[in-house]
């Protein structure tokens, strides 16, 4: 049971965050470019608070990460099938779901992968975005784990 909970905790926020940023565009900031970073850093920052949280709900660390992690690569594969793959999204709540799943993390995404000029694609910024996930996971059960001891 805990480690479904680490699973959905992985699912949940980034679609939720995503959603409420989609609908804050089209409604609330239709004329004004959102604060992207700051967006992106707060999600970072509690991401690292469910790492802390994964001490408690898994004792491995290796399958911790991965447990809360796994629904950002599958949407990250979702991602890269679609774009490499079919060459355009899908036309349903997949294609949407999954463009909605990283839109938090695009200003910090795009902003790092601005170091690769004319690179720059929406699957290489989820996939900077999935290892800034995993990083910040990292070190939040880490940072846990030090604090226990």
């Amino acid at each position: 049971m805990k480690r479904l909970i680490l699973i959905v905790l992985g699912l949940v926020p980034l679609l939720v965050f995503g959603f409420s940023l989609n609908h804050l565009i089209m409604s609330v900031f239709f004329d004004v470019i959102p604060p992207f970073m700051l967006i992106g850093v707060t999600v970072l920052v509690v991401w690292f608070g469910f790492g802390l949280v994964s001490v408690k709900l898994e004792g491995s660390r290796k399958a911790a990460i991965v447990l809360l992690n796994a629904p950002a690569f599958v949407i990250l594969i979702l991602i890269l099938l679609q774009e490499l793959v079919f060459r355009s999204f899908w036309l349903n709540i997949v294609g949407f779901g999954t463009q909605m799943f990283y839109l938090p993390l695009i200003g910090l995404g795009s902003g790092l992968s601005a170091v690769l000029p004319g690179i720059t694609t929406f699957s290489l910024i989820c996939s900077i975005a999935f290892v800034l996930l995993l990083l910040s996971s990292f070190l939040g059960r880490t940072s846990a784990e030090r604090m226990k001891r």
